[in-house]
């Protein structure tokens, strides 16, 4: 709904019940289907076999993993901003926290437009750090991330926010307003939407997330699946 032409999430299904996990998963094909890029860092089988790809993280390096069977057909959402998809490459990504921790080694991958790509590893393999460098809240200490070809280096987090929508995996990492409504009305906001176009997203993405009833409540009154 807010048009981000790649979206990141980071374990979108934790602590989700069988039926969020199957909204979530069925949204995502129609997202992929309408052409936008997802890079998914998941665990839960119920998503990576919806995924085009599965690429798999061990102490920050890539290894080879088979790939899920074919997603099934997308349900019908409407969803999608009518723009184009983009690609993105990363090319010889390391990252090496402050402390000296090497959390990313070389890392290669290409992701292409309207293509859906689970990352999966276990705990402290890098899924994460991995994640935050494609929205630009980690910064590469070797190598590349391109979008379309033009390099994250010198961008902005808030001009990447133009084309990379992200996920956190908590939900209190990124919800601070005291309604559901300037919640959702924050993103366009913050990207220059006239407050027509604002308002517009904000009663499109109620709508779409049965969230209407809940544009007045404080978002730390909803239930934790609710607030993801």
């Amino acid at each position: 709904v807010m048009g981000p032409r790649v979206l990141v999430l980071d374990e979108p299904t934790a602590e989700l019940d069988p039926a969020g996990t199957t909204a979530v998963t069925e949204l995502l094909d129609s997202l992929a289907a309408a052409g936008t890029t997802i890079v998914c860092v998941e665990q839960d089988r119920a998503v990576l076999d919806r995924c085009d790809r599965v690429v798999t993280l061990d102490a920050g390096r890539i290894v080879d993993a088979p790939t899920p069977r074919p997603r099934a057909a997308p349900v019908a959402w409407t969803v999608g901003s009518g723009r184009p998809g983009v690609s993105v490459a990363i090319v010889g990504l390391g990252h090496r926290y402050p402390g000296g921790l090497e959390a990313l080694r070389d890392v290669t991958r290409e992701v292409g437009r309207g293509e859906s790509v689970a990352i999966v590893g276990a705990n402290g393999s890098g899924k994460t750090t991995l994640a935050k460098h494609l929205v630009g809240l980690l910064r590469p200490s070797t190598g590349v991330v391109r979008f379309d070809g033009v390099a994250t280096e010198g961008r902005t987090v808030g001009e990447l926010a133009q084309t990379v929508g992200f996920a956190f995996q908590d939900p209190g990492d990124q919800l601070f307003e005291r309604s559901v409504a300037r919640e959702v009305a924050f993103g366009p906001r913050q990207l220059g939407r006239s407050p027509s176009e604002t308002s517009a997203a904000v009663e499109a993405a109620l709508a779409l997330t049965g969230l209407g009833s809940e544009r007045d409540t404080n978002p730390y009154d909803l239930a934790r699946p609710i607030r993801k």
